[in-house]
């Protein structure tokens, strides 16, 4: 399920183009989980499992509730995903107030396209303190005085698919 995440986290359009079968995949893992943990109840199913004796059972339903959890986190990832709530363009700092009114119902996504407030020069407002750089091999370590004195919050970029971001998809500077 890792592998999935970073898979999604990685190459968001995955979401888009693979959907059907990331999304059969996850309902078959979930079922294939669920026999296995039917098999560890019955004593039908051999593996490392079995030192555990009579704590066997309640061990096998609880990692089932866990791995059906990240399951249903990742089909939510996808589903979202899918659903077209990432379409929408990055727009100008002129459009967001008009486009807020418009998108505020259409997922937490559009909220992060319509406050999404870049780093360094390329905000509107120019750079937050002299530490606030577009690339991350112009960041200072250090923290600045000026920085932290800044009353501004920090940049920080969204790890959601299809969020905004300023730098290019795909880039490795984007990873």
């Amino acid at each position: 399920m890792l592998l999935i995440k970073e898979y999604l986290d990685r190459f968001p359009a995955a979401a888009v183009i693979h959907f059907e079968l990331l999304h059969t995949f996850l309902v078959d893992l979930a079922d294939w989980i669920d026999e296995w943990v039917r098999l560890c109840s019955e004593n039908g199913f051999r593996d490392g499992l079995d030192c555990m004796g009579d704590a066997r059972q309640r061990w096998a339903k609880f990692a089932r509730v866990w791995l059906h959890d990240k399951i249903g986190m990742l089909k939510g990832t996808l589903v979202f995903a899918h659903s077209g709530a990432s379409q929408y363009p990055l727009s100008g700092p002129e459009q967001r107030q008009t486009q807020t009114a418009q998108i505020l119902g259409e997922g937490q996504l559009q909220l992060l396209y319509a406050n999404f407030d870049p780093p360094g020069d390329l905000r509107e407002q120019g750079p937050r303190h002299d530490n606030d750089e577009a690339l991350i091999k112009d960041i200072s370590v250090q923290p600045t005085a000026q920085e932290i004195g800044s009353g501004e919050p920090p940049y920080v970029p969204y790890n959601f698919i299809g969020a905004p971001h300023h730098l290019e998809a795909g880039t490795p500077e984007h990873l």
